[in-house]
């Protein structure tokens, strides 16, 4: 394939970059796009659109509800993470990114979700 044919312009490609970068998409929603992109030529925002793609959550005080509500559904795996078991973190931080249909920034949520358990612990 010749950078003549190929059917991303540069500057859409950077756009496409620059998104996954700032963490505004997910490298999976990234990947995407970019096989829709191509397939398709179409720009960052028409294969947002015909994906229904609209970005990462990056808001804290939203993934703080997501996490809270979480936490309060599901007692069990929050006191078993509570007594070391660490199996239980990562199905915690699945059941937010359930919640939220995959949405949240999943690296901010173990981050946050790691806090609120620790404010757990210290009650």
């Amino acid at each position: 394939l010749e950078v003549k044919g190929f059917p991303i312009r540069a500057n859409e490609l950077a756009k496409l970059i620059n998104l996954v970068e700032k963490k505004e998409l997910s490298h999976k929603q990234g990947r995407d796009l970019f096989l829709e992109m191509a397939s398709n030529y179409l720009n960052v925002e028409e294969a947002k659109e015909k994906l229904n793609i609209s970005g990462q959550i990056n808001d804290e005080d939203l993934i703080l509800k997501y996490i809270n509500k979480v936490l309060d559904n599901n007692p069990q795996s929050t006191q078993d993470y509570l007594d070391g078991k660490s199996k239980a973190l990562g199905f915690l931080v699945g059941q937010v990114m359930k919640l939220s249909h995959g949405k949240v920034n999943p690296s901010l949520t173990s981050t946050l979700l790691l806090k609120e358990l620790n404010k757990r612990i210290k009650k």
